[in-house]
Order: structure tokens, then sequence, then C-alpha cells
């Protein structure tokens, strides 16, 4: 069975209420002890058909994001190796089957996975979508021309800022839970600065989720009596 729906399952998680978002772009499994996360592998981002080399991208700024706020990561070259060797492809769907195998062979509790949505480059009209996006009937990869909305534009008009869009999920390698979720979309002067940037956020959003979980584990001291 493929990773894959996230949303789904998400929104299924939330009624049920095992998830809760310490912060608006992350879902946080409440059930999970995060304690047990020592060493996180960023295994790939899927890109989009139009636009293959933005995964690869979010996935280089994503593992630069959880090393800037103090996570324990594997080394991306080393993901890429390994996961060549073993015919694994390096996008953001990954068989369930080979989670806990390919968690073991790296040695983390944790792998990350995703996929960008929607990225519109700089100096461009074109939006890519990726296809989960859309309706349901359309299976292929479209490409929407955001000129064509309005016969009003000239070819005088600039389009300068870039925007993506980046779903992601953590996923406990031995048990296959989710550990948590986070979405968000980021436009900037670059489809590179928008990574970056949208990357930095989220990951600081999750590390802040993180640590206010660690909070509910942590012993109280109990105080000494004055003399």
């Amino acid at each position: 069975m493929l990773i894959k729906n996230w949303v789904l399952k998400l929104c299924a998680a939330l009624v049920l209420g095992s998830f809760s978002g310490c912060m608006a772009n992350i879902a946080m499994n409440q059930n999970y002890d995060v304690r047990k996360i020592e060493k996180i592998a960023v295994l790939g981002i899927a890109g989009l058909e139009n636009q293959p080399g933005i995964g690869q991208t979010v996935a280089n700024e994503l593992n630069f994001a959880f090393l800037q706020y103090g996570f324990n990561v594997v080394e991306r070259s080393y993901i890429n190796r390994l996961l060549a060797e073993q015919k694994l492809g390096v996008s953001g769907v990954i068989a369930a089957d080979n989670i806990k195998k390919i968690g073991q062979m790296l040695g983390t509790e944790v792998i990350v996975v995703g996929s960008v949505e929607r990225f519109k480059p700089e100096n461009s009209p074109d939006v890519y979508f990726a296809a989960t996006t859309l309706s349901s009937q359309d299976t292929e990869f479209f490409r929407i021309r955001e000129s064509a909305v309005t016969s009003q534009r000239t070819t005088s008009i600039k389009y300068e800022k870039a925007s993506l869009t980046l779903n992601f999920r953590l996923i406990d390698v031995e048990t296959g839970a989710i550990v948590a979720v986070g979405s968000d979309t980021l436009e900037s002067k670059t489809g590179v600065i928008a990574a970056k940037k949208l990357c930095l956020k989220l990951v600081k959003e999750l590390k802040s989720s993180v640590e206010a979980m660690k909070k509910k584990y942590a012993v109280p001291v109990p105080s000494l009596p004055k003399p």
C-alpha cells in the first residue's frame, strides 16, 4: 500500500482527536512519544511532472532546516545512494512495507516524506499543480496559465515572485504511525528562496510543537520545605 492521500488521514485523525496543531501549519499525533526521536531521515519530496527538480530542491532545503533547528539528520547523499541501491527511488511516495526496512538501514526512528503540491516559478505566468490537489477525475498533472484568466492582461505584465506549496509528514519507521504533518504556502523572489524560507518556517513550528509535547513528560521537581 502506498503512503499517500495524507490529507484524508489527517482529517480523520483530527475528527478523532488524536492530532492537535500546536502551530497553525503543523499537526502532531498526541498519542506519540516524541522523546524517542533521536534521528530523522528526509527520504524524499515528490516534485511535479513539469518541474521534477523542485522536489529534490525542497528535500535538500528541508534537510538543512532540520539541521538548523537542532535535529539529528541522516546525510542526503547517503540516503540517495541507499535508495538507489535498493531500487526504491527518492520520491515522496514510499511503499509502507519498505518503511521499516529503510529505517533500520538508516538507523533512524522517523522518516520524512512529502510532496510539492503547487509551484509557480519566478518571472513566469505558469502555475504547476499536482493532480492530487485537483478534482478526483483528473489523473494527470496540469499546467494552468494565469495569463489566460483574463483577456485584459498584456505581454508587458511581469510575473516576478515565485510561490510554492509543500506538504510533508513524519512517519515512525517501526509502527508506520504518522508522527506529524505539515503544510503551508510561501512566495518569494525565486523558487529556491521560497523553498528555503518555507522549509525553515515549517521546521521551526515543528520544533516548537515537539518541545511543547516533551514538556508533558517532564517530571516536576518537588519543592523543598522552607526551614
